[in-house]
């Protein structure tokens, strides 16, 4: 039996002292409320001291050392040539410094989470951050927030935020880690799922922003013991709804009197479309165990079924206990071999047949395409040792290539190892090549001198392939680092954890929240200046789930480069980004050529809808070239009808051209299933009851087999 809230609390506070033992570094002091309160309407919420808390006092070894920011860098760096720039604003937008609150599992620090997406329909993103609220912790930092975003006012830049005391009020008490958005009930707002120490929360948005907990009643609670790191939502069978997978940090501890417990693994909830979940880990080989701080799910291949990287912590590095090798497994990488008549996805851990076997300490995953093949490549941050998996070919196995893009990253100038946790990359600078922002984090470290060597690092890549660019100083991230051994630096900006991206002021570019565990969260504002141009498309599914996650965005050129992006989970630590995708263009203020191929398996251009634009936010919806309704039904009830529309490359459907195909359709129950022509381009079926309660998937074939598998609920 594994520990309850109070058991976690305290197997915490033990491993933090364990942790620390030998060092000169003292934990935080309990910050007090301030006599001016400047976050904007926190005199509604219920309790100052609870809505929010100061910076943590300084250590009593960094009274002494100068924390001011340091001066304004000279911006001209060759190898920034155009400027990237990044701005703390974090007093301006939230109000002053608001921390995270830590737990710590061994030695490791978990926490930290944050979350960016439109909550309440404004048109302004909106910011959560996840705290972990344990009134036992002699240094509370209060429930986890919800920030709304508001527009700039006065002339004033933004961002700029209000504290919603309400969702304050929801999350009090909540030991919360990791935070994750989807549109789990289809009705076109986020909803929001809470990782926590002890039951997990899910809450059920009403459009405005409103929220209402529906953990229970959904099924996605978890165990009253367990762990959660951070949840992510992506449709894994095919019907158009999104799914929960869990992440869970389960790592036995039996000199703290914590025993393996096996319900501590990861695990998958299947969305059965009516706010209800199905826990199908088991079923689905997907809930392997381990210490897991993050994973991604993604189109490896381009068929179109989600892969699922999980990044494992081994505790194998530098100092941590060895035999801790034989208890954690290494990462998980679980491919789709199939799905079952009841809508169950399996899968199969494919890590050493593709290649990524070697013992680390796995913090993130990233995915992105490196050296401009088109296909998605996979970046590992690690303890001292990160990673680039090139994707060379669909369906083999990867090789490792870091040396060759210079993104090992694994220490600094003096040669201090550095801990990645969060990583994510962007194009700020609007040139159409990637650039990465890595966070890194203390964890352990046999000095206090290594520990605050933990700063976040910026890299510039100049052209597709080309090695990266270390840039961290001109973009305005520098902090002051001392020699090691010797000095300390900044412990607030030193415990990083992820990062989360999103144009929170409304100019068009993506800026940035980073986390820390324990400290204050950042956010910071991009001030690149605007001297390229760039496409900018959000996804919106209808036959693909409502967050299309494997949708791949091809753009040409004008010069005739072919440039991909992929719609992800994002990967980051505890954390979840704006879902907005990004392509350079440099001075090219058009594109010869966009397409979306998305998950249902429809490939549409968008360069010549209406809607599209450069240089500006172009929501794309799929076209809805297939509905099944009402996906729910009972004896006696309505039947559910599927209605099928072959649409062409534009998504416009193709009318009466479409009509005498060989469309078929059949049900996994064993019930015969018609489809008619109507003649004029659509084909439909009526779908009885089979007399049975039981989950039923639909085949739609049309020359070939579909790629949709929607699901009837028979109740």
């Amino acid at each position: 039996m594994g520990p309850g809230a109070a058991g976690w609390r305290a197997v915490s506070r033990i491993a933090l002292a364990c942790a620390c033992a030998g060092c000169s570094v003292a934990q935080p002091a309990d910050g007090g409320a301030p006599s001016t309160p400047v976050v904007r309407d926190l005199a509604a919420a219920r309790d100052l001291s609870a809505a929010r808390d100061l910076a943590a006092a300084p250590p009593a070894d960094l009274a002494a050392v100068d924390l001011s920011p340091p001066a304004t860098p000279d911006l001209v760096d060759p190898a920034n040539p155009f400027g990237i720039r990044l701005t703390d604003v974090t007093d301006a937008a939230l109000g002053g410094p608001i921390t995270s609150g830590i737990a710590s599992i061994l030695d490791v620090g978990m926490g930290g989470g944050a979350a960016i997406g439109d909550l309440d329909g404004d048109g302004w993103l909106d910011l959560i951050v996840a705290r972990f609220d344990d009134p036992m912790d002699p240094n509370p930092h209060g429930p986890t927030l919800m920030f709304r975003g508001r527009p700039p006012v006065g002339g004033v830049p933004g961002p700029r935020f209000d504290l919603d005391p309400d969702f304050t009020a929801l999350t009090a008490g909540v030991l919360a880690h990791g935070v994750a958005l989807g549109d789990v009930d289809g009705d076109g707002d986020l909803d929001v799922f809470i990782a926590a120490s002890g039951p997990d929360r899910l809450l059920r948005n009403d459009g405005a922003g409103h929220f209402t907990d529906i953990s229970a009643a959904a099924g996605v609670s978890g165990p009253a013991h367990n762990a959660s790191s951070m949840g992510l939502f992506a449709d894994f069978n095919h019907d158009g709804l999104l799914d929960l997978f869990v992440l869970h940090v389960y790592v036995p501890m039996p000199d703290l009197g914590q025993p393996a417990d096996p319900r501590l693994a990861s695990r998958l909830h299947l969305n059965l479309g009516d706010g209800t979940f199905a826990d199908v880990s088991d079923a689905a080989a997907i809930n392997g165990p381990g210490a897991a701080w993050s994973a991604n799910a993604f189109d490896l291949d381009g068929a179109g079924d989600l892969a699922l990287y999980v990044t494992m912590d081994r505790y194998t590095v530098d100092g941590m206990p060895s035999n801790y090798t034989d208890r954690l497994p290494p990462d998980h990488w679980y491919h789709l071999d199939t799905i079952d008549d009841e809508g169950v996805p399996r899968f199969s851990d494919v890590n050493v047949a593709r290649g990524v076997v070697y013992p680390h300490s796995g913090m993130d995953v990233a995915i992105a395409d490196v050296d401009g093949d088109l296909t998605p490549d996979i970046y590992l941050t690690d303890l001292g040792r990160n990673a680039l998996y090139l994707n060379r070919r669909p369906g083999a196995a990867i090789t490792e290539d870091a040396a060759a893009f210079n993104l090992g990253a694994g220490q600094d100038a003096d040669g201090v190892y550095l801990s990645g946790w969060g990583a994510q990359f962007v194009d700020l600078d609007r040139d159409g090549n990637l650039e990465l922002f890595l966070i890194n984090g203390s964890v352990y470290w046999p000095s206090a001198c290594e520990r605050f060597h933990q700063v976040p690092w910026y890299l510039r890549q100049p052209a597709p392939g080309a090695p990266y660019d270390l840039i961290t100083a001109s973009v305005g991230l520098a902090v002051p680092v001392p020699k090691c051994p010797g000095g300390v630096g900044d412990a607030g900006r030193t415990a990083g954890r992820s990062l989360v991206t999103g144009d929170l002021d409304g100019d068009g570019d993506d800026d940035f929240v980073l986390t820390t565990a324990g400290f204050a969260y950042h956010v910071l504002r991009n001030d690149t200046p605007p001297v390229h141009h760039a496409l900018r498309v959000r996804l919106l599914g209808t036959v693909s789930s409502p967050d299309p996650i494997g949708a791949t965005l091809i753009t040409t050129r004008l010069d005739g480069r072919r440039v991909a992006r992929f719609r992800d989970t994002g990967g980051v630590s505890f954390s979840q980004s704006d879902a907005v995708l990004t392509v350079g263009l440099g001075d090219d203020a058009a594109v010869a050529r966009a397409e979306v191929r998305w998950p249902s398996g429809l490939v549409e251009r968008i360069d010549q809808r209406p809607e599209f634009a450069i240089d500006r936010v172009v929501t794309i919806t799929e076209p809805r070239w297939l509905t099944l309704s009402p996906q729910q039904a009972w004896p006696g009830g309505p039947a559910p009808q599927l209605v099928y529309q072959p649409v062409d490359e534009s998504g416009a459907p193709l009318g009466k051209a479409a009509a005498g195909r060989n469309v078929s359709l059949s049900r996994s129950d064993g019930v015969p299933a018609t489809i008619v022509d109507r003649g004029d381009g659509t084909y439909a079926a009526i779908l009885p009851h089979p007399g049975t309660s039981r989950r039923t998937t639909l085949t739609l074939t049309d020359g070939a087999t579909l790629r949709p598998r929607p699901m009837i609920v028979y109740r």
